[in-house]
């Protein structure tokens, strides 16, 4: 594969993992308003509602879940860069080329196995909140995590990509 497409396909992926994280971002504005909802109910009204309290759970799930692989392509994930500020553009790239291979993808795809049964028997029950009144969703929940994981997969295969399409120019320069 070229370089030019290699870095169309990390592109495409990339755009998918952008619009899912940016979207999903707006969801802190709702989580911050019901949040406040809450927190008035209870002290103000000295009134509470168990699905209202669930759905800060919910969004918050929804939230870091789905945000997962944007974080990584903004490159905002935890990283000690004692040493990886100061190397070069084509290091870099063989080190987050390794890292996507050897740690992310690696990781990203245990996490897609061991959670999908998780959700499977979820779904199967269509599980529901233990709580009365609670939110009946929590099936939909669960399957956030292997769709998260899911993602994650998809960036790391973005990453190599990205990284090998910049390996493949400095060659090919």
């Amino acid at each position: 594969m070229t370089q030019s497409r290699l870095l169309a396909l990390q592109s495409t992926v990339m755009a998918i993992t952008t619009t899912l994280g940016r979207a999903v971002a707006w969801l802190t504005v709702v989580l911050v308003l019901v949040t406040f909802t809450v927190v008035l109910l209870r002290y103000g009204f000295q009134w509470s509602h168990m699905a209202l309290q669930e759905a800060i759970v919910y969004l918050h799930c929804i939230v870091f879940l789905l945000a997962l692989a944007w974080t990584a392509d903004a490159d905002q994930h935890v990283r000690v860069d004692i040493f990886y500020r100061r190397f070069t553009v084509r290091q870099k790239a063989w080190i987050n080329c390794l890292g996507s291979l050897v740690f992310l993808l690696p990781f990203s795809l245990f996490l897609l196995w061991v959670t999908w049964p998780f959700f499977q028997s979820a779904w199967a029950i269509k599980e529901a909140s233990g709580e009365a009144g609670g939110l009946p969703w929590v099936y939909w929940l669960k399957g956030l995590l292997p769709l998260a994981a899911a993602s994650l997969v998809m960036q790391a295969i973005g990453q190599v990509l990205g990284n090998l399409g910049r390996l493949l120019a400095e060659v090919e320069a």
